[in-house]
C-alpha cells in the first residue's frame, strides 16, 4: 500500500469524511484520476494477469474475460468485488476463512460478515462461472479449479 493512500486515508478518517475502505479507494481512484495523486503502483507483467480454465483476470484493469460458449464475455469489478476475487485468485483450491478475506479487503475495519457475503453474491452474479466460488459452511470461501493454464506457483 502506497504512502499517498495511507496519508490519505488518514486524512479522511481523522476528519470524519469516509466510513468505509471501499470510499477511501474510490476517492484516491479520482483524485489519481485528476493528476492530484501519482499513479498507484502497476503489477510486474508476469503478476498482471490470471489465466483459468473458464476465466481471465486482468490486475490491471481490473476486468474478467468470462469464456461461457466459446465467446469470452468481459466483466468489471467493483474494487471491494476485486480485491476478494483476486484474493481467492491467488489462493485457488485453498479454504480462506472468512476472517481472512475481511482483514485482507478491509484492514482498518476489519470488514463485516454480512458486506462479505453482499459481495461474493454479487461476484457470483456477475462472472456465472463454474465450478466458481464454493461456500465451505461454517469455513469460508475457496475458488475451485479446473485445469489451469501457466504455472500454478507464480499465481
Amino acid at each position: 500500500m502506497s504512502v499517498e493512500y495511507e496519508t490519505v486515508s488518514a486524512r479522511m478518517r481523522a476528519q470524519g469524511w469516509v466510513a468505509g475502505a471501499d470510499r477511501v479507494d474510490k476517492f484516491v481512484g479520482k483524485l489519481r484520476e485528476r493528476g492530484k495523486l501519482p499513479p498507484g503502483p502497476e503489477p510486474e507483467n508476469d503478476d498482471r494477469f490470471f489465466s483459468h480454465s473458464d476465466f481471465d483476470l486482468d490486475r490491471m484493469t481490473r476486468e474478467v474475460a468470462v469464456r461461457q460458449f466459446g465467446t469470452p464475455r468481459v466483466v468489471k469489478l467493483e474494487p471491494q468485488e476485486f480485491k476478494i476475487f483476486d484474493l481467492l485468485c491467488r489462493h485457488l483450491d485453498e479454504l480462506l476463512t472468512r476472517e481472512q478475506v475481511m482483514q485482507e479487503v478491509w484492514p482498518y475495519s476489519g470488514g463485516n460478515d454480512h458486506i462479505l457475503r453482499m459481495h461474493v453474491y454479487n461476484l457470483r452474479h456477475k462472472l456465472g462461472i463454474n465450478p466458481g466460488i464454493e461456500t465451505v459452511r461454517k469455513a469460508g470461501y475457496v475458488l475451485r479449479s479446473t485445469s489451469v493454464k501457466g504455472e500454478r506457483a507464480s499465481h
